[in-house]
């Protein structure tokens, strides 16, 4: 987990990271909660809705009752492809992640990886500022 304070320089961090990461071939996928994020993050950067294929909720109570449904098909195949050579996924705004969406997106890296493991065996790194942190909230998810 990468924790620096507000305008600390994460993004800054973040693009070194990930600059040396694509000249030693290591593959990743950059995603944040908000497109703005997303933006900052720079290229190849996306929301984690879209980079998952995950369904928008209005509040978290929508989220507990929703059942994600799996992936198949040609969707499937194109996730499976995209995260073909993925080794790492960066996920920013950790305090915008619920419990819930957290677990889809666990769902969706296993399935796009054909891989049981947590996260599809994906080494996951979450940024966070100290402003996020306090917003953290800790929940169960089943």
């Amino acid at each position: 987990m990468l924790v620096m304070m507000l305008l600390a320089g994460k993004t800054f961090l973040f693009r070194a990271i990930t600059r040396y990461m694509r000249e030693k071939g290591v593959g990743f996928h950059a995603a944040g909660f908000m497109g703005s994020c997303a933006a900052t993050m720079g290229e190849n950067a996306t929301t984690i809705h879209s980079l998952f294929s995950l369904p928008i909720f209005k509040s978290e109570k929508d989220a507990d009752s929703h059942k994600l449904q799996p992936v198949a098909g040609a969707a499937l195949t194109e996730m499976q492809e995209l995260f073909k050579d993925t080794r790492v996924l960066f996920l920013d705004e950790m305090s915008t992640i619920s419990p819930h969406l957290l677990a889809f997106i666990d769902r969706r890296c296993q399935s796009a990886k054909q891989n049981e493991l947590p996260f599809g065996g994906l080494s996951v790194r979450i940024m966070v500022t100290g402003v996020d942190m306090e917003n953290t909230t800790d929940a169960n998810v089943e």
